[in-house]
């Protein structure tokens, strides 16, 4: 018996079957590599777009955090004296108690400054008309004379006799004000009483702008503001004028004694004893006190 055709047969369908084998492979391995390819290529452009998203919310952040900075840079960097405060220090006020007593030899002085400084705070309000400070200022040094027991501005309202209604506004004034411009400022906010003996009217650190302009004038009062100004530009720091800086402006402009501010200024930052502030209830009059301790 021939086996050639079997055995021919047989290798044929072993070489059709190897070929169909490895074409499968080739079409496999081809696939697999398109496959891959195609993952790189996404990975790629998904890491791409990734960085890109990334590298946007970065600057992004940085953008804000620029402006924020730059923000509270601006803020800080605007310069608001002291002298201007909203809330006026305790110790800003002019004490107005010496021209109670007779024998006060500055008394005229501070007499002077307490009428200016009423004018100055009043005179763009509606309220006030020409004259009005001196009215004001007489009938408290009147009252003050009469009463030795007064220890706070606010006490004045109860006082107001029928025929002087007009005084109140300046002792109750407007919850919200700026002066020059709207509202009406109340007296207790620049002027006080400390009834004390040899205690001085002014504390030169702590000096609202408008009793400091009554008391050495405007052109003055802007070298100080602007002498200030200069220090805090330095570090941001509030640093109110020193003696020795107030008489070398002094001395050059030539306007006031250094001798007549020294008789009735404080000039170091603490007082030379912690004052007792008096809260008087409106309605009941009855009069609290309490320490004040001013920030070191």
């Amino acid at each position: 018996m021939n086996l050639l055709p079997f055995v021919s047969a047989f290798l044929l369908i072993l070489s059709l079957l190897s070929y169909r084998c490895f074409n499968n492979l080739v079409e496999t391995i081809s696939e697999e590599r398109s496959f891959l390819g195609k993952v790189s290529t996404y990975i790629d452009i998904d890491s791409k777009i990734s960085k890109k998203k990334f590298a946007g919310m970065k600057n992004e952040k940085t953008e804000k955090s620029s402006a924020k900075k730059s923000k509270s840079k601006s803020k800080a960097g605007a310069y608001l004296s002291h002298r201007e405060n909203e809330n006026p220090h305790p110790l800003s006020k002019l004490n107005i108690a010496p021209l109670f007593r007779d024998t006060y030899e500055k008394k005229e002085m501070i007499f002077r400054i307490a009428l200016e400084g009423i004018r100055i705070l009043y005179e763009k309000t509606p309220i006030y008309r020409e004259g009005m400070n001196e009215k004001i200022l007489s009938w408290m040094v009147e009252v003050g004379k009469g009463d030795a027991t007064i220890q706070s501005i606010d006490e004045f309202v109860q006082k107001i006799p029928d025929n002087m209604k007009w005084l109140y506004p300046f002792f109750k004034g407007t919850n919200s004000y700026v002066i020059g411009k709207k509202g009406v400022p109340p007296l207790s906010d620049f002027f006080a009483i400390d009834q004390r003996k040899n205690i001085k009217s002014i504390h030169l650190f702590y000096t609202s702008k408008p009793i400091l302009q009554a008391f050495l004038g405007k052109n003055l009062t802007e070298e100080i503001e602007k002498k200030e100004r200069e220090k805090w530009e330095l570090n941001h720091s509030h640093r109110p004028i020193t003696k020795g800086e107030l008489e070398s402006i002094l001395l050059k402009e030539r306007r006031i004694s250094f001798s007549d501010v020294e008789s009735i200024t404080y000039f170091s930052k603490k007082p030379e004893k912690n004052p007792q502030l008096v809260d008087v209830h409106p309605k009941t009059g009855l009069r609290t006190k309490r320490k004040f301790f001013p920030p070191l």
